[in-house]
């Protein structure tokens, strides 16, 4: 998906820190008040036409350290036991000695630690403000390990006015900090760094990070709230957070980030970001959580992480335009037509014609097969409608050669594909691409949590609204010289994730052993080369592929425009369902529930699967290049028919049936219930596979208690087989940009 990197803006001056309001040192650090509304909520609607029974349950939002916010009076003052631990030298602390320190008031300069590398130093704010408009408020020289506690029952506050640094993109771990007016954080520790405490604290970051340690980063118990024009929690070696509240916001950057994968000198592996308890809120421009090796989250804390368009705090672009493609095949672009895209309001006829201008080939697969033709949209819109014209014409909305019907813009995607037109009609689908070699723009990541390495997740309510893939795991080369593992464990807890690309993209591996998993709305639901679901609840609502087993051979443009994929199955490639209850939902068109370069197995467990209804074509139910077996358990696969079950319990198959909305219910002569399902939607044929399917029996399927089908069973598969009638497989559109 090609992204492009919001400009840091200044932060405004619209909330002025309360108390010690004679230095003016206050007026370049806060931010512009946010609501608190989820942004980007509007595509969560579509549970309600996914055909999925899915109750998603909420994430419980962090407590806002701004709520405890009370006026911080009277001059700074240090207590401590520690004799001559600290000197001053105008408004800069130096401390020089280990120990307990207690800072309260206001302080308009900068802290400063430098002790013995093997000791280590408290700093408690009771009731403390430490500003600084020139250098890091809280910097650290050299220690073993640093604390940063706020007080129980206080509120502190520590803000960075620095001006914003000309390249917050930078790894500035690597870079030599000098002193403190280049620290890359509000709080800046060469050392391993603790926040915690009873009390609440808030830290503004307008120059770079909010809070950074290069080695090793802690947060425990503290209701905090972070505001950073870059990433908002940093620890280069890792990210721990164990307690609290936290509320994470990075208008340009990552909300928690690790950035080193390799191996200490002591044998402990870097770049993990652990999560075990706490609620934390996360809004981002780039990624919610970016690990360099693993992300690790457990125990019975929540987790809402919004990215990019779905942030309230996210910068916008500087420019007052965005780049987007119109897709258009090579039978169906001409040089004698020009193609416009038509931006307007839908309370107001005014709007703005912008010419679509070629940019680039588009891979549909197999090959360079499409025209991406680059639209400058402009902001201040909410629908557009596309239309061709002869070449030369003035665009107007009655004189044309074709037109589509227009609609809301989706501010998701990033492409409009052009599936047809014919009798001056356009119709086609939103879609995402990534940048290819011929990409000249810096992209950048908004994805929910991703990881070099792994992602392994056991418990904690997480709900992700996210640009980009949901969860993103991936396998490139680590620092060690290794490749990522590209795997994701999913063994309990509770998922719920919007996106506008992958809801879980694994490259290698993806297992599902419990929990509850919702992708509410994606591109492509669940995507990795080997995808294993051992039990818990499942839902995906994909608008390409729901399912989609693929290692990539099938995919182009860096897994943009797909659709034609591999040719033969891939023994490495494939969808096993051992137990749990799986319901697979995307709509009417090329689109396959379950897709898989390999083959598809299902040993247990119930699986609903509703998917394209383009019978014989490339959209079904069940799209697979190897084969389908049915050993235990029962699939109830609705949509075309590109595949059925082969040496696979007894199955039915019933291509001419409509199944409508209603209640079903599949019982033997004796009333027996084989299978139980609903539908919202209508779906042309389908097929039912169940251990439960005896031969010689009498089955009758029913729906709202109205007889639709009734059959006498026979051993192995009865009715149209699928074989030949279509099915090419392959990744679909799936993948997205693997940064």
């Amino acid at each position: 998906m090609r992204k492009y990197r919001f400009l840091p803006l200044a932060m405004a001056a619209g909330l002025i820190v309360a108390g010690c309001a004679a230095d003016t040192d206050t007026t370049a650090v806060t931010t512009t008040a946010v609501s608190e509304t989820t942004a980007g909520s509007d595509t969560t609607d579509n549970n309600s036409s996914n055909d999925s029974s899915a109750q998603t349950e909420s994430a419980v939002s962090a407590s806002d350290a701004e709520e405890s916010r009370v006026e911080i009076t009277g001059d700074f003052t240090v207590e401590s036991e520690v004799t001559d631990g600290y000197s001053v030298s105008g408004t800069t602390y130096t401390f020089t000695k280990g120990g307990e320190y207690v800072l309260s008031g206001c302080l308009y300069g900068n802290i400063v630690v430098e002790i013995a590398e093997d000791e280590e130093i408290e700093l408690k704010l009771n009731g403390a403000l430490i500003s600084s408009s020139d250098a890091a408020p809280i910097y650290v020289i050299s220690a073993d390990k640093v604390s940063v506690v706020a007080a129980d029952g206080t509120f502190n506050e520590v803000v960075d006015a620095r001006a914003t640094a000309e390249n917050t993109d930078s790894e500035d771990e690597t870079e030599t900090v000098t002193d403190a007016t280049n620290a890359g954080a509000a709080i800046y520790a060469d050392a391993d760094l603790k926040i915690k405490g009873q009390g609440a604290l808030v830290v503004r970051a307008n120059y770079n990070n909010g809070i950074q340690s290069k080695d090793d980063l802690e947060l425990k118990n503290l209701t905090l709230k972070v505001l950073a024009v870059n990433n908002a929690l940093k620890g280069n070696d890792s990210v721990t957070v164990e307690s609290g509240e936290y509320t994470v916001v990075s208008s340009a950057g990552d909300g928690i980030k690790s950035s080193n994968s390799d191996v200490s000198s002591k044998g402990n592996q870097r770049g993990v970001v652990t999560i075990s308890g706490g609620n934390i809120d996360i809004y981002a421009a780039g990624d919610g959580i970016s690990a360099a090796y693993d992300a690790v989250i457990s125990g019975e804390g929540s987790i809402n992480i919004y990215t990019d368009t779905y942030s309230n705090y996210s910068d916008s672009d500087s420019s007052s335009t965005t780049d987007f493609y119109l897709i258009v095949s090579q039978s169906d672009y001409s040089e004698d037509y020009d193609y416009y895209a038509y931006y307007y309001n839908s309370n107001s006829e005014d709007g703005t014609w912008v010419k679509a201008q070629y940019y680039t080939m588009v891979s549909g697969g197999r090959s360079a097969s499409y025209y991406g033709l680059l639209v400058k949209a402009p902001s201040g819109y909410d629908s557009v409608n596309f239309y061709i014209f002869e070449s030369g014409a003035t665009p107007d909305t009655t004189n044309y050669v074709a037109a589509g019907d227009g609609a809301s813009i989706n501010t998701t995607m990033n492409g409009y594909l052009i599936s047809a037109i014919s009798d001056q009609s356009i119709t086609g689908d939103y879609v995402n691409l990534t940048s290819g070699s011929s990409g000249s723009t810096a992209t950048y990541s908004t994805k929910g949590i991703k990881a070099g390495n792994s992602v392994d997740i056991s418990g904690a309510t997480i709900n992700i609204s996210s640009t980009d893939d949901g969860i993103h795991v991936n396998s490139d080369e680590l620092e060690s010289g290794e490749s990522g593992a590209g795997s994701a464990f999913i063994s309990g807890g509770s998922i719920t994730i919007s996106t506008g690309d992958d809801g879980i993209h694994a490259d290698k591996v993806l297992t599902i052993d419990d929990g509850y998993v919702n992708v509410v709305t994606s591109y492509e639901g669940l995507e990795a080369a080997k995808i294993t679901i051992n039990g818990g609840d499942v839902y995906v609502y994909a608008t390409d592929d729901g399912i989609n087993a693929s290692d990539g051979s099938g995919s182009a443009m860096g897994g943009g425009m797909g659709g034609w994929g591999a040719s033969s199955a891939s023994s490495d490639v494939c969808i096993t369902i051992n137990g749990g209850y799986v319901d697979v939902t995307t709509p009417t068109g090329d689109t396959d529930a379950i897709d898989s370069n390999g083959n598809f197995i299902v040993n247990g467990g119930f699986v609903l699967v509703k998917g394209g209804n383009s019978s014989g074509s490339m959209a079904g139910s069940v799209d697979v290049d190897g084969s389908i077996t049915v050993s235990a358990g029962t699939v109830v696969a609705l949509g075309g028919i590109c595949e059925t079950p082969v040496n696979s319990v007894n199955t039915y198959v019933s291509s001419g049936t409509s199944f409508t909305a209603g209640d079903y219910v599949i019982s033997d002569a004796d009333g027996n219930e084989v299978a139980t399902f609903s539908l919202t939607k209508t779906y042309s044929s389908g097929w039912f596979a169940s251990e439960a399917l005896k031969e010689g029996v009498t089955y009758t399927l029913t729906r709202d208690g109205a007889t639709v089908l009734t059959w006498t069973q026979e051993a192995g598969t009865q009715g149209a087989t699928g074989a030949g009638m279509g099915g090419f497989g392959g990744g679909g559109m799936g993948g997205g940009s693997r940064r």
